[in-house]
């Protein structure tokens, strides 16, 4: 469990790193390090490597923040509706459709308890 976890936050790190690196970011590696690594806490990890990856950009190149946050957003919907239910399906014997389904079913239901 612990080896896809961090496959996962490798794969985040790696989406967050390109396109920091394509728009021309700086400290493009560093941040991409802090979100992933950050990946691996569970819940809270990834907002708090965010915050400091966030203020690291801010204080050298204060536009690329904006850049920083869709780069979180699209690593975060991969990590939660591509990587993680394939994961999570493929441990558990169900298809990622189902899994996504069912996320967001009992998620609705039952709130963020639900989603566990």
């Amino acid at each position: 469990l612990y080896i896809r976890k961090i496959i996962v936050s490798f794969i985040v790190g790696l989406c967050v790193y390109i396109i920091l690196l394509i728009t021309g970011t700086p400290y493009a590696a560093l941040s991409a390090i802090l979100l992933g690594v950050g990946n691996m806490i569970p819940y809270v990890g990834s907002i708090i490597g965010g915050i400091i990856a966030f203020f690291l950009i801010l204080l050298v190149a204060p536009i690329k923040t904006i850049i920083l946050l869709v780069a979180i957003a699209i690593s975060q919907l991969v990590d939660g509706f591509i990587v993680g239910p394939k994961i999570i399906g493929n441990k558990v014997g169900l298809n990622t459709f189902w899994v996504i389904v069912s996320m967001i079913i009992f998620g609705n239901l039952f709130g963020l308890v639900g989603m566990f």
